[in-house]
């Protein structure tokens, strides 16, 4: 192992970490993955507490990680950071977003990569993009810091789960989908079959449901019932996971 950074962000909604427990297990999965031992979730738990209630953090953003080399003992971090919520502007009108040629290795780990990050990061200041889609040899894969859904007539489109990081915001949809007895297609998406989608949408920890307005020069519907009502489905979801929280 060479310097590996494993990690996740959770939002902080009224002193409270949204679905924390989903963020560890995913956490842990990348941790078997490759193969670096964690603290146990008590521990996350406590750390997490003691951030919130030192900051007294009512609403934003924390990142943990471990960080793992084979000359060094796993580091832990736990740390506030930065963040960007959707305005209401963004909610009902949609972002603009463009595509993006990068691989990101090892989809299904939370992994950190430096290069990537910094990359599509300049990237969306010089096109004042909200978000880019990664593509893959024409195939759209995820965005740089979100999952993505198509939209086409009613069925809804993603990629293939073991394609792409699998996002707790993502995961939570996808729940709520089958609950609603939407059908969902997990497949290949080319960026070529773009025009036979009448809508797309981002999810994740930030951006919660958004809808996207653009994908380059390829517009969308944004005010899609389906979105909407998935967007209404998701806040109440969110509501419950915070209402039944327990240190």
């Amino acid at each position: 192992m060479d310097g590996k950074i494993i990690y996740e962000v959770i939002r902080v909604i009224n002193y409270i970490p949204l679905f924390l427990e989903e963020h560890f297990l995913r956490f842990q999965n990348s941790a078997s993955i490759l193969q670096i031992a964690i603290p146990e979730i008590g521990f996350v738990k406590n750390s997490i507490q003691r951030l919130i209630e030192t900051n007294n953090l009512h609403t934003g953003n924390i990142r943990f990680q471990i960080s793992a080399t084979n000359k060094k003992p796993a580091i832990w971090d736990c740390w506030i950071t930065p963040h960007h919520y959707p305005n209401q502007t963004q909610v009902e009108e949609g972002v603009k977003t463009g595509l993006y040629q990068a691989i990101r290795p090892t989809p299904n780990v939370k992994i950190w990569y430096q290069d990537l990050r910094q990359n599509t990061e300049q990237y969306l200041k010089e096109t004042g993009f909200s978000e880019v889609l990664l593509t893959n040899n024409g195939m759209i894969t995820e965005g740089s810091r979100s999952n993505c859904f198509f939209v086409s007539t009613n069925q809804i489109f993603t990629q293939e789960s073991q394609l792409v990081l699998p996002g707790v915001t993502r995961n939570v949809l996808i729940k709520l989908i089958q609950n609603m007895g939407i059908t969902l297609v997990e497949t290949l998406i080319h960026v070529d079959e773009l025009n036979r989608f009448q809508s797309a949408f981002l999810t994740s920890t930030s951006f919660g449901v958004l809808p996207i307005q653009s994908i380059d020069d390829q517009s969308f519907l944004v005010n899609n019932p389906l979105i909407q009502q998935l967007y209404l489905a998701y806040r109440e979801t969110c509501e419950n996971d915070l209402k039944h929280f327990v240190w």
